[in-house]
């Protein structure tokens, strides 16, 4: 009996099974992506917890993950990788794994400090990038304080058109120093500051 596969609209004998929808080819392809969807899955990585009471340090023997067998899922065969769901993590404790967990543990303290003193200098750049900025609009800003105190009584417009009579002696040199300091690239190569 010849039927319609569902996936691909091509025409396959169903052998007279009427529950059949899908032609071989189908079947296969999606069983392959399925076989590689299940060995590349991964869960998110749970955050390191200090190993306690009865549990202990295990590593997965796929994935490479380091914690506590107390993250491990239940299982009643295997100790069940929290990561990639296999059963490759160790089932007692090793001296090996404690070395591992211990250089992992070192890695992330030093990329963490890295990464603060990394913000830190950022920081310490963007700083001074509006310090310098701050300087470059004061001949404005000195003006502006100038006609305010000399015409206290000025509404927004007439203030804004005292301004703009006054900018005939003031130029945009400082506007533009001000934004080409703002706008050049930190250091570390990772753009404008904002």
């Amino acid at each position: 009996m010849s039927a319609i596969c569902d996936d691909c609209g091509k025409p396959f004998d169903n052998g007279g099974e009427p529950f059949m929808l899908t032609c071989d080819e189908c079947l296969r392809a999606e069983g392959a992506r399925l076989a590689e969807e299940a060995a590349n899955f991964r869960n998110p990585t749970p955050p390191p917890i200090p190993v306690r009471g009865g549990y202990y340090l295990t590593e997965c023997g796929y994935c490479g993950w380091i914690g506590s067998s107390e993250q491990c899922l239940p299982s009643e065969e295997d100790v069940v990788c929290p990561v990639c769901c296999s059963g490759g993590c160790e089932d007692e404790p090793s001296e090996k794994d404690t070395e591992a967990h211990g250089e992992a543990v070192m890695q992330r303290i030093l990329a963490s400090e890295e990464q603060s003193a990394r913000l830190a200098r950022e920081s310490l750049i963007v700083a001074a990038k509006l310090t310098a900025a701050c300087e470059a609009l004061k001949p404005f800003a000195d003006y502006a304080e100038r006609i305010a105190t000399a015409h206290p009584g000025w509404d927004h417009d007439q203030f804004e058109i005292g301004l703009s009579v006054g900018a005939c002696t003031l130029t945009f040199k400082p506007f533009r120093r001000a934004r080409a300091v703002i706008a050049e690239p930190s250091e570390g190569g990772g753009g404008s500051a904002a």
